[in-house]
C-alpha cells in the first residue's frame, strides 16, 4: 500500500485516511497538488526520491548571486565614495560609456557643476583619470544592477507563460520583481540626496537613511532568492520532527533578527562614515561609554544622525549577534541532527567569529577598502549559512494546499473531506518521530 507523506506531521487519524487511498489514487492526489514529497510503499520499505526543480532553481541561484555580486560593489562603491560620479540617470542613454576624449571631458565638466568635485578637489585638483576611477565604478555598480534585473526578469516572464512555474513560487516571485523595480527607483533617489545636499549645503553627502533602506532591500531580495532556491532544490528535511528543535529554531530566528538589526545599523554607519569616528577597541578611545553619546535634541536623533551612538550601537548589535550564534550553536550541537545541518551549523559559527574580527580590523586601520569590503562580503555569507540552516529546520507543509482539498473533497465528499482535512492539518510531533524513523527518513 502505497502512502504519502507530506502536508504536515502525520498522525494516527492521517495514517489511517492515506491507507483508504489505492496506490494509483494516492500517486494521482501527489500529481494533482505538484506536492514535492515522499511517496513511501509499505512492500518493499523504499522511498521514491522527491523531485527537484533543477532549471529553476539554478535560476533563482544565478539571480542572488547577482545580487550579492551587486551588492558588494555597490559596498565598495561607496567606500571608494563614487557614488555621485554620475549625476544623470537615464536608463538607455547611460549604457554607453564614454569612448572619446571628448566624452570624457563632458562628462566631467557636468561633474563639476556639483559641489562633490569642489570637496574632493578641496586640498588637491581632481584630475581627469582619477574622475575617471570612480565614474567607472559607479558604471560598473549601475550596469551589474541591471544584468541583474534582466537575469531574474527574462527567465521569470518564460517559467510563468509555459506554466513552469510552481505555485508555491508565484507570490516569491512578483516579490522579488517589485524590490527588484523598488530598488532601482531607490538607488536613484538616494543618489539625487547626495547631489541635493550638496546644492544646499555645499557638503555633499547621501542621505544615510536611503542608503539604509538601499542596503536592507538588497539583503532580504538576497534571502528571499536563496531561501527559495534552496526550496527548489533540496526536499523538506526530517530535522523538524527532532526533540528540541522548537530551541533551535526560536535561536536560530532570534540571530537572524540580530543580523538584520546589524545590518541596518552598519547601513548608518557607512552613511554617516561612523567608521571613522574612535578608531579603538575595545574601549571608545579611554571609555567604555564615550562623553559625546547622547549630545543632539531630541534624544531619539542620536541613533540615526550622531556618527558616535551610531558606531556604539552597531558595537553593541555585533556584540548580542555573536552571543546568539553562540548560543544556537551550543543548542545545535547537543541534537541529533544530520551531517548537513551539522555542517551548516559549524560554518555559521565560524564566519560569525571571523565577521566580528574583521570589523575590529577594519576600524582600528581606519576602513580601508579591502577590509570593508571583505567585512561585507562575510555579512552576506553569514546569511546564506543561516537561510541555509533555518531550511534545514523546516519540515513539510503546515497547511494543506488549496488543490489538495479540492481533491480531497472530490473523493470523499464534502462535509466528510472537511473533518480528513483538519485530520491532516493536525500536527503530532511523537507520532511523526516514531514514523519518520520507521520509514528511515532521515
Amino acid at each position: 500500500m502505497a502512502m504519502l507523506i507530506g502536508m504536515s506531521s502525520i498522525s494516527r487519524g492521517q495514517l489511517s485516511f492515506l491507507q483508504n487511498f489505492s496506490v494509483k489514487n494516492s500517486l494521482n492526489v501527489a500529481r494533482s497538488c505538484n506536492l514535492r514529497r515522499f511517496v513511501h510503499s509499505g512492500t518493499d520499505g523504499k522511498l521514491t526520491k522527491w523531485s527537484p526543480r533543477k532549471a529553476e532553481s539554478v535560476w533563482l541561484f544565478a539571480s542572488a548571486g547577482m545580487v550579492s555580486a551587486t551588492i558588494i560593489i555597490g559596498g565598495v562603491t561607496r567606500l571608494t565614495e563614487s557614488g555621485l560620479s554620475m549625476v544623470d540617470w537615464r536608463v538607455f542613454r547611460e549604457m554607453m560609456p564614454p569612448i572619446t576624449e571628448e566624452d570624457w571631458l563632458g562628462e566631467f565638466e557636468k561633474y563639476k557643476l556639483y559641489p562633490d568635485y569642489k570637496q574632493k578637489s578641496s586640498y588637491s585638483e581632481m584630475t581627469l583619470h582619477e574622475f575617471k576611477a570612480i565614474w567607472v565604478m559607479e558604471y560598473a555598480h549601475r550596469m551589474l544592477a541591471r544584468s541583474t534585473g534582466l537575469v531574474f526578469a527574462v527567465p521569470a516572464v518564460y517559467f510563468w507563460l509555459r506554466g513552469r512555474l510552481a505555485s508555491h513560487l508565484k507570490v516569491p516571485v512578483l516579490t522579488a520583481g517589485t524590490l527588484f523595480l523598488s530598488q532601482a527607483l531607490l538607488g536613484w533617489y538616494m543618489v539625487k540626496s547626495g547631489l541635493e545636499s550638496g546644492e544646499q549645503n555645499s557638503h555633499a553627502r547621501i542621505s544615510q537613511y536611503r542608503l539604509t533602506a538601499h542596503l536592507s532591500l538588497a539583503v532580504g531580495l538576497y534571502g528571499l532568492l536563496f531561501w527559495y532556491g534552496l526550496s527548489s532544490i533540496f526536499p523538506p528535511s526530517a530535522n523538524y520532527s527532532i526533540a528540541g528543535m522548537k530551541r533551535l529554531k526560536l535561536l536560530s530566528i532570534l540571530s537572524v533578527v540580530s543580523t538584520s538589526l546589524t545590518t541596518i545599523s552598519g547601513g548608518f554607519v557607512a552613511g554617516l562614515n561612523a567608521g571613522l569616528v574612535y578608531n579603538s577597541w575595545p574601549k571608545f578611545a579611554d571609555r567604555w561609554i564615550p562623553t559625546d553619546l547622547l549630545t543632539m535634541n531630541p534624544t531619539w536623533l542620536n541613533f540615526f544622525d550622531n556618527p558616535t551612538t551610531v558606531q556604539f550601537v552597531h558595537r553593541n548589535l555585533a556584540y548580542m549577534t555573536v552571543a546568539l550564534v553562540t548560543a544556537t550553536w551550543l543548542v545545535g550541537c547537543r541534537l541529533p541532527l544530520n551531517k548537513r545541518c551539522r555542517r551548516i551549523l559549524h560554518a555559521v559559527i565560524t564566519i560569525a567569529y571571523l565577521q566580528a574580527a574583521i570589523g575590529v580590523g577594519t576600524l582600528l586601520h581606519h576602513v580601508p577598502v579591502s577590509m570593508g569590503a571583505l567585512h561585507q562580503i562575510d555579512r552576506l555569507n553569514i546569511q546564506k549559512q543561516y537561510v541555509e540552516l533555518n531550511a534545514q529546520q523546516v519540515g513539510q507543509r503546515r497547511s494543506v494546499p488549496a488543490s489538495a482539498c479540492k481533491v480531497i473533497k472530490k473523493r470523499v465528499g464534502q462535509s466528510d473531506g472537511m473533518a480528513r482535512i483538519h485530520l491532516i492539518k493536525r500536527r503530532r510531533r511523537r507520532t511523526a518521530r516514531r514514523w519518520t524513523t520507521r520509514i528511515g527518513v532521515h
